[in-house]
């Protein structure tokens, strides 16, 4: 019995003294603001955000030019016979029904585009970490956004958005 306590005892010391060695070695990072706040994750959502601009410009047009052939395909409705109204009702519909299938095709493309391209600036990134951790003999970093709570002075998000700036280039 007295070397059980014995025993855990030894071993709470052990705890208390060894987890402040360990906490040294581990630092957190927030990667969703290196990716919104850098300036090559910067130069990506300004790019996308342009292309979805014009993307919506390009369809607004194409949705008001399909709105005015209904219009006047319904003002034609008394003059056409029944057989060319309804011809036209369905070349419409099926004008409508390819536009939507573009629009849904063009959106998810982008869409695609998007997750590689943030998908490569975190791979970008990966090598710098690694380095910085080498350099600071790091055993662990950790994303911000699985903790709990952390000391600020763990935080190492704005020493790698410095890096990421001065090394990770991204065309315009």
């Amino acid at each position: 019995m007295i070397k059980n306590k014995d025993f855990i005892i030894a071993l709470f010391f052990s705890l208390f003294l060894i987890t402040p060695i360990f906490a040294k070695n581990i630092l957190y990072i927030d990667l969703n603001k290196i990716v919104l706040e850098s300036k090559p994750g910067s130069l990506l959502i300004e790019k996308f955000k342009k292309l979805n601009d014009d993307n919506i410009e390009k369809f607004r047009k194409i949705e008001k030019e399909l709105k005015d052939e209904e219009n006047k395909l319904l003002l034609q409705k008394n003059i056409l016979s029944e057989k060319d109204f309804n011809t036209k009702v369905n070349n419409l519909r099926l004008e409508i029904k390819t536009y939507n299938k573009n629009k849904q095709k063009t959106f998810n493309d982008l869409n695609k585009i998007k997750l590689n391209s943030t998908e490569n600036l975190l791979n970008s990134i990966n090598p710098i970490l690694n380095k910085y951790s080498k350099d600071n003999n790091i055993s662990l970093i950790l994303q911000k956004k699985f903790l709990v709570i952390g000391k600020s002075e763990l935080d190492i998000t704005d020493k790698i958005m410095k890096i990421v700036n001065e090394e990770i280039k991204i065309n315009k």
